[in-house]
């Protein structure tokens, strides 16, 4: 079965977004890391997004250099794409608890 056209340009397109993805997560990493670490604040997901962001980025990088073990990468990054937006979801759902928490 022949894949559709659009599929590539999609594929080359998400590739082309690795740069932008590797300064993100260099910024969180420098700048909200920082200030969360001073409050002590909602560190668990914290780190648990800011661990599947990197092996998105390092399961991506792979991507275009494993040979035989390429079909465990993609489904590993694809399964870390899944996880990805739930561990922002959880991350924001807990921050924002936290937020009202100490408002009070």
């Amino acid at each position: 079965m022949q894949p559709p056209a659009w599929l590539r340009a999609t594929i080359v397109f998400h590739g082309m977004l690795f740069p932008f993805q590797c300064g993100l997560f260099g910024w969180l990493a420098c700048q909200h890391f920082k200030v969360s670490w001073q409050m002590r604040a909602n560190l668990v997901t914290g780190f648990l997004m800011e661990g599947v962001f990197l092996a998105l980025i390092l399961s991506g990088a792979s991507l275009h250099y494993v040979g035989s073990w390429r079909e465990q990468v993609v489904w590993f990054h694809q399964l870390c794409g899944v996880l990805l937006p739930a561990a922002l979801g959880l991350h924001w759902f807990i921050g924002l608890r936290w937020a009202e928490k100490t408002a009070k």
